[in-house]
C-alpha cells in the first residue's frame, strides 16, 4: 500500500516536509507486512497517526518520550501516590540524562524495573508504547513481519515501525468501529481527548472521500 504526496500532506500538514518524506517512504515500504493494505486501512491508520504526533519546539515528531517536567509538574503528576511523591526529593541538582533518567524512574519504576530500564522503555512511536514487556513484544513482531532487529528506537524509522508494529498487534485493522479503535489505541482518553477522537474520526471519513480543500 502507498500513500501519495496530496495524501499525506492531507493527514500531517504540520510535519516537515523532510520527515514528511521519511514517512510516506517508511510506509510505503512496510505497510503490507503489517496488514495495511487497503485504502480504508491506511486512512484510520493515518489519521490515528496524526492524532498521536508531537512535536519539539524546532516542530520536529518526538519519537520517543522526553523528561523536561519541573517539579511542581511531577508534583501534579504524582500526587496521588505518596511514595512516589518522596521521590521527587533526589531530584534536586540533577540535570541532563541522569535527571530524565531519574523522572523515567519516578514515572515508571517499579520493584521490577530498574532506573535504566524505565528510560530505556519510556514511551514511543505516535501510540505511546511503553514498559520493557510491550515493547519486547512488538519488537519480536516487527523482527517477524520485516526481519528488521530494531537495535535503535530515536528514529523516524523505528517510530513508523513501532507505530504499525503497535498497530498489528491490537488488531486495530479487525475493528469494524472507527471510535471503537480509537478507543484501543487511546484506552485512558479523557473528555477532552474524547473530542478530539471525535475529531479524528470525521477526519479519516473525509479522506475516504479525499476531498482535501474540506479538511476539518
Amino acid at each position: 500500500m502507498t500513500i501519495t504526496h496530496d495524501e499525506i500532506i492531507f493527514f500531517l500538514p504540520n510535519v516537515t516536509e523532510t520527515q514528511r518524506g521519511e514517512i510516506k517512504f517508511f510506509f510505503d515500504f512496510y505497510s503490507a507486512d503489517f496488514g495495511i493494505n487497503t485504502r480504508e486501512n491506511m486512512s484510520k491508520f493515518f489519521a490515528n497517526l496524526r492524532y498521536g504526533l508531537k512535536f519539539d519546539k524546532n516542530k520536529n515528531i518526538v519519537t520517543r518520550e522526553n523528561f523536561s517536567q519541573t517539579r511542581q509538574e511531577l508534583e501534579k503528576l504524582v500526587k496521588k501516590d505518596r511514595k512516589r511523591l518522596e521521590l521527587t526529593e533526589p531530584l534536586e541538582g540533577l540535570v541532563g540524562l541522569q535527571r530524565e533518567k531519574a523522572i523515567a524512574y519516578l514515572i515508571y519504576g517499579n520493584s521490577r524495573t530498574t532506573r535504566e530500564e524505565s528510560y530505556k522503555y519510556r514511551k514511543s512511536s505516535a501510540f505511546n508504547l511503553v514498559g520493557k514487556r510491550n515493547t519486547h513484544l512488538i519488537k519480536i513482531l516487527i523482527k517477524n513481519c520485516t526481519g528488521e532487529d530494531m537495535e535503535s528506537l530515536d528514529t523516524i524509522k523505528s517510530f513508523m515501525l513501532l507505530s504499525l508494529g503497535f498497530w498489528m498487534w491490537t488488531k486495530a485493522n479487525e475493528c469494524t468501529s472507527s471510535s471503537k479503535r480509537s478507543l484501543i489505541l487511546n484506552p485512558q482518553a479523557n473528555k477532552y481527548e474524547r473530542n478530539q477522537r471525535a475529531k479524528l474520526v470525521r477526519t479519516f471519513n473525509f479522506f475516504l472521500g479525499l476531498d482535501c480543500s474540506s479538511q476539518n
